[in-house]
Parts: structure tokens; C-alpha cells; sequence
């Protein structure tokens, strides 16, 4: 059973917004846009009239999931506090002896509504269910959440209650404005923990909502919109604060939408760096692989399997083949480094790269500047150039960036 006309083309094309149905979108002004590929215009958006720094962004797999928290799946409605607190007491005492800081576990008495969040954000990231919701200030790595993932075969089966996944979606809350709401209501709240394990939050460029108890956070945000003097009513306005993107999907588009954000050094062991990460993203390439085997199966074509086999392995050596150019060129004639020890250079580059720089670096300044910095000193310790030293660092993390955004463009 599946939808005769897909939800998402009933949508107003992105930037034009609508509350076109409750039953989908309650009352989120939602837009489409009609392929992933096209997400760089929602990007843009946000470069160009705002901030990108003052919105954060969610994905979730299908176009129908509410912004639910874990633990509001346990109850029907909105978390009631009393049921919370027992959760979270039951989640102190499990896990003592448990945790590297025990300080974690203590109790909070500081005439605050909010339990303690750090506690809440530890249960996060360990499957506990809880009244947090995740959000990142890379949008790219929201598409990443929204498609990583197979869809669930039983979605559209008779009897089921959610259709085919035709798109999945990608939320923007303003969280500038949030923040804001900590001088006055309180709620809801943006909570960005001190603690960080695992390293998640800083590779996935972070951070958590939660609602007051009793309410969704599309009603606690709507309320303090309306405390503001914000016409709720007027989808356009309530988009400025809280908008939803529907992006269409099936098995081929996940797969190149999830090739494409590989090559931005956007993947599950990127995201995730610990052994979790490293199995799943194991996983997705196996996934990957196999409906590649499949598809050569009925092809019956050697080069089809060739050029999926090398797909697959591909690395982002395209990085250090630029950058290695781009240092080597920038010397100039009285430059004594050789090409080989460019190549040489170019490839710890791209190794940092993968290790530190995070998500979506290449359009990110901080980390353009930070790539930058580190190349300088490492010619530096070379016999290059004092005074080319600042410019082939310069010139050669601009050809790495432009080489990722080229790469995701010739898919």
C-alpha cells in the first residue's frame, strides 16, 4: 500500500511555506524541495539572510515523525513530570560505578524546574530514553540523520500506520532565539552539555532541546512566540522560528545522497568516534556494496563491477592530490621542496583533515582558518619559503575545499 501522490508534492516549493496538513506537520510551516541535491539552496537560505550560526538542525526518516523525544513515546502525549524524575533516578542509581565522574550523579538542588541535564544528556547517548531532542549547527550533517538509515519494510504494509517513507525531513529551529527565552519563561531550552566522552557532540556539531513537562516543544515554542508578539498564524513568521523540509526519498537517493556527504567527511565514523561509530559506518558500506553486487548481478556488466568495487574504496585522496599542487606551485622558483615531499605533506593535510576538522569544514571559516593555521606550521618546518608559507597554506585549503564541493556537484 502506498501513497498515490506523494506528501511532499503537495508542498509549497522551498522558500514558500504552508501548514498544509495537521496531521503531518502539526503546525510547523513546512516547504519541499524536489531532490537532496537541492538542499544546498535551504543552506544558501540561511548563509545569505541570516546567521547559519543562530538556526540548528534535525533530521529524522520519515516525513510523519513528530519532534518526539524517547521518553514521550512511553506516555501518550507530552512527558509528565513525576514520571521523568522517576526515570532519571532509576537511570542515577544504574549506573553507579559505571561512569568515569562520579560527580555526575549527584543531586541537583537548585530551585530550577529542569532536572539535570548533564545526566539526561549522558543518558542520551547511551539508547536511554529521555526528554531531549538532538540537534546540530552543521545542516549537512542533519541531512546525513535524515538518511542514514533503510527504510522500515513494514512501513506501508497493511495495518501499519505509517505509509511509505515518500520523503524524509529535515527540521531548522532558530536557536538564537531560544536562548534568548533563558532571560525570561525558561522554556523551551537549548542545553549544550560540558561533558563530551565520546566526542559526539563536537564532531556532529551538537546540542539538545527540551521542552517544559506537559508540552511538545512545537507548543512551548509556539506559546513564546506568541508571548512575543509573533503571529502564530501566519506560516511565514512561525518559519522564521521553526520550519520543517520535506526532501524526497527512496533506496537510490538515500544511497547517493549518503556517497555524496561521504565525501564531505560526513559518515557514521566521523559522526561517531568511538567503535560504534566504526561498525556502523562498516555496516553502511556493506549495505552499499551489496546493492551494488545486486544490481551487477543483473547488468552482467565486468565494468559496472569495477566502477562500484572502486566506489566503494574510494578515499578522499582528490584532497591531497590539490593541496599537494597547490603547495608545490606556491614555492615558486627559489622553492627547494620537492614534489615528492609536497605529495608527502599534502597527505598528513588530508589525515588531519579526517581526524579533527569535523563535519562540513569546508564551508565553515573557523575551520577553514584552523586548516589553515596547522598547514603554514607544518611548512614551516620544512625548507619552505617564509614568505610563501602563508600563501600556499591559503591556496591550498581553498583547492581542498573546492575539490569536496566539486566532487558533490559531478555526482
Amino acid at each position: 500500500m502506498s501513497e498515490e501522490t506523494p506528501y511532499w508534492k503537495k508542498l509549497p516549493l522551498w522558500p514558500d511555506v504552508d501548514v498544509f496538513d495537521k496531521t503531518v506537520d502539526g503546525l510547523i510551516p513546512s516547504s519541499r524541495i524536489e531532490s537532496w541535491r537541492d538542499f544546498d539552496r535551504v543552506v544558501d537560505h540561511y548563509i545569505e539572510n541570516d546567521n547559519v550560526e543562530s538556526y540548528a538542525f534535525r533530521g529524522q526518516h520519515h516525513y510523519k515523525w513528530f519532534l518526539e523525544p524517547t521518553l514521550d513515546r512511553f506516555q501518550m502525549g507530552a512527558i509528565d513530570k513525576k514520571f521523568a524524575d522517576r526515570h532519571l533516578q532509576a537511570f542515577r542509581l544504574a549506573i553507579r560505578g559505571r561512569v568515569p565522574d562520579n560527580s555526575i550523579l549527584e543531586f541537583t538542588d537548585d530551585g530550577e524546574e529542569a532536572e539535570d541535564v548533564e545526566l539526561w544528556a549522558v543518558g542520551q547517548h547511551h539508547e536511554l530514553a529521555t526528554p531531549l531532542l538532538d540537534w546540530t549547527r552543521s545542516p549537512f550533517v542533519a541531512l546525513f540523520f535524515a538518511f542514514v538509515g533503510t527504510d522500515d519494510p513494514q512501513w506501508g504494509q497493511e495495518g501499519n500506520k505509517m505509509p511509505v517513507a515518500s520523503s524524509r525531513a529535515v527540521y531548522i529551529i532558530n536557536s538564537e532565539f531560544i536562548s534568548d527565552l533563558d532571560f525570561d519563561s525558561k522554556w523551551p531550552r537549548i542545553i549544550e552539555p560540558s561533558k563530551d566522552d565520546h566526542g559526539r557532540l563536537v564532531n556532529q556539531a551538537g546540542l539538545f532541546t527540551i521542552a517544559p513537562y506537559g508540552e511538545t516543544l512545537e507548543s512551548s515554542l509556539l506559546r513564546a512566540l506568541a508571548d512575543s508578539d509573533i503571529d502564530v498564524n501566519e506560516p511565514s513568521e512561525v518559519a522564521k522560528y521553526l520550519r520543517k523540509v520535506h526532501i524526497p526519498n527512496d533506496a537510490d537517493v538515500r544511497q547517493r545522497c549518503l556517497q555524496w556527504l561521504r565525501k564531505m567527511n560526513i559518515h557514521n565514523a566521523s559522526l561517531f568516534p568511538d567503535l560504534i561509530g566504526a561498525a556502523k559506518h562498516c555496516n553502511e558500506l556493506t549495505r552499499e556494496w551489496m546493492s551494488r553486487q545486486q544490481v551487477e548481478e543483473v547488468s552482467g556488466s565486468a565494468t559496472h563491477k569495477v566502477k562500484a568495487q572502486i566506489t566503494i574504496t574510494k578515499s578522499a585522496s582528490g584532497i591531497a592530490a590539490v593541496a599537494a599542487e597547490a603547495i608545490f606551485n606556491a614555492q615558486g622558483e627559489q622553492g627547494t621542496l620537492t614534489a615528492s615531499e609536497a605529495r608527502s605533506l599534502a597527505q598528513e593535510f588530508e589525515n588531519f583533515v579526517d581526524e579533527v576538522a569535523g563535519v562540513d569544514w569546508f564551508i565553515r571559516e573557523s575551520q577553514l582558518a584552523r586548516l589553515r593555521t596547522w598547514l603554514r606550521r607544518q611548512l614551516l618546518k620544512t625548507k619552505y619559503p617564509d614568505e610563501q608559507a602563508k600563501d600556499a597554506a591559503h591556496a591550498a585549503v581553498a583547492a581542498a575545499a573546492e575539490e569536496v564541493r566539486k566532487a558533490g556537484e559531478d555526482d
